[in-house]
């Protein structure tokens, strides 16, 4: 029986300056989304945790709303640009107090590093828990845990000293103000040249390359070791490098 106060909360949008429309753009048979939510339901992580896909309250993100029906997951629908209230309000509302955070762009998030970084949270009994930083996770599998009163407390810190940052994206979660768990994933899975988060056209196409590929012989379990590989036995990484950044330290 999934948790009643951990779960994983997906934000997601139809709204992009890059890719308008991009999470339920067709990929592979289905929308990009969908894939991402069979992929955790194929690893047993929705027997684990509940999931719930928080988008906005505009009309244009009512396909969203059906994908999540279609799919048997929660939804919720919330602010539209302070990304961080929409995920207190989702947790509010379903009474989640520890935050997996995954992000509808990410259709590879790596299922064993949701499950890692929900032992390590809850084992150092951290504010938040982190696989996205340089010595972490491919950009586009990672995953970030946070305890909903620390996410409150970012927010109203933010509300105050500077607002403009409640819509530039996440609120930053300073490890000088939350204690910080940083976790790396296995040997030889750190790579700061492969990006598989979709922001842009290129991206879309090399994740549905990877998709397509394992599909038809593997369904949705396959592994990040095995999408590591396949992207360098592929080349695909010198197909979208030149449009992103690693992560920060």
């Amino acid at each position: 029986m999934p948790s009643e106060t951990a779960a994983m909360i997906i934000q997601a949008r139809m709204g992009s300056t890059r890719l308008p429309g991009k999470v339920c753009a067709p990929m592979a048979g289905r929308p990009m989304l969908r894939h991402q939510v069979e992929r955790l339901r194929a690893h047993g992580l929705l027997e684990r945790y509940r999931l719930i896909i928080a988008t906005t309250t505009r009309e244009d993100d009512q396909p969203i709303a059906d994908l999540a029906e279609a799919a048997g997951v929660a939804c919720y629908r919330g602010e539209v640009e302070d990304i961080a209230a929409r995920f207190l309000g989702a947790a509010r509302h379903y009474g989640v107090d520890t935050i997996i955070r995954l992000q509808g762009d990410d259709p590879l998030v790596d299922p064993a590093g949701v499950a890692l970084a929900m032992q390590v949270h809850r084992d150092g009994r951290w504010q938040v828990t982190t696989g996205a930083h340089r010595r972490g996770w491919v950009m586009g599998t990672s995953v970030v845990v946070i305890e909903r009163e620390a996410l409150q407390a970012a927010h109203d810190h933010w509300a105050t000293a500077d607002p403009s940052r409640l819509t530039a994206g996440f609120v930053p979660m300073e490890p000088e103000r939350f204690a910080t768990a940083k976790i790396t994933p296995p040997p030889g899975q750190a790579r700061d040249d492969i990006f598989l988060t979709v922001d842009y056209p290129e991206d879309f196409a090399v994740v549905r390359r990877v998709i397509e590929h394992f599909l038809p012989i593997k369904g949705y379990r396959f592994d990040n070791r095995e999408v590591i590989d396949f992207c360098d036995q592929q080349g695909l990484c010198r197909a979208n490098r030149h449009l992103h950044q690693p992560f920060d330290d």
